[in-house]
């Protein structure tokens, strides 16, 4: 079953789906009326909190897309309906199934690579979709999806709203003998924050509940060979109840080759 307050999206969505699927207007009816086991909740994120709260009770399980709502209050009322009426519920942070990093995770686990000391994960991605207004499937009529999250009070925020990535930036490539780079990268990661994949190991001492800066500086001596330094400035412990905020500064030195 599809429901879509747009008639003509709701009927494309269910053709995409198969030819024995219900349409309808709103998710209460759906649920009143279709046979469901779960729903998937694919809304703006404004209208995150008010579908959730509509399906917790109705004793089918609910998976929410990323983020999960738009402001603590509504997080906080979601947290409350879930635990009174028991709902199996998942928000659908997908990286946690990513192949590369759940078979990352098996090779940490069985031992393969040692005992690690630093991780670092990047992860670049362009998307024109904004200038050009178009869309990477077809929808099936109703608002383009830019539209929404171009507006500041249905989206809610910004990247770090939608994805959770720290902000920086890099400048220059130490790779060629003689070249340098430079990077700075700011992060908040909250105390009951669960990685879905790997991100720098050194922020906070790698704790949840941190925050602060990293100033980072690489120089290429030779090919393949790059000398790097490390500045971090973070706080821990930062909203832990009863506990008492520390700073956490540290220099590093790394040098890494590459083969």
């Amino acid at each position: 079953a599809v429901a879509d307050v747009s008639p003509e999206r709701a009927a494309h969505l269910a053709g995409e789906i198969g030819s024995d699927v219900a349409v309808y207007s709103d998710l209460a009816t759906m649920l009143a009326e279709a046979n469901l086991d779960a729903i998937d909740i694919c809304l703006p994120h404004h209208l995150h909190t008010d579908a959730i709260l509509t399906g917790a009770g109705s004793g089918v399980a609910i998976l929410c897309e990323k983020p999960l709502c738009t402001s603590l209050e509504d997080a906080a009322a979601i947290r409350q309906a879930l635990a009174d009426s028991g709902t199996i519920f998942m928000a659908a942070h997908n990286q946690i199934f990513q192949p590369s990093l759940v078979e990352a995770r098996r090779l940490l686990a069985s031992g393969a690579l040692g005992r690690p000391f630093y991780y670092r994960s990047i992860e670049s991605v362009q998307n024109r979709g904004f200038k050009s207004g178009k869309v990477p499937i077809d929808l099936g009529g109703g608002e383009s999806p830019w539209n929404w999250r171009a507006d500041l009070s249905r989206m809610g925020g910004g990247e770090v709203l939608d994805t959770g990535w720290h902000a920086g930036f890099n400048v220059g490539k130490a790779s060629d003998p003689n070249t340098w780079e430079f990077g700075y990268m700011y992060g908040v990661t909250e105390k009951d924050a669960q990685f879905g994949q790997f991100i720098d190991a050194d922020f906070g001492g790698g704790l949840t509940d941190a925050k602060g800066s990293i100033f980072k500086v690489g120089y290429a001596p030779a090919r393949n060979w790059v000398l790097n330094g490390t500045y971090l400035l973070n706080d821990r412990f930062v909203d832990a109840p009863g506990a008492t905020e520390r700073s956490y500064d540290r220099y590093q030195i790394d040098l890494n080759y590459k083969f």
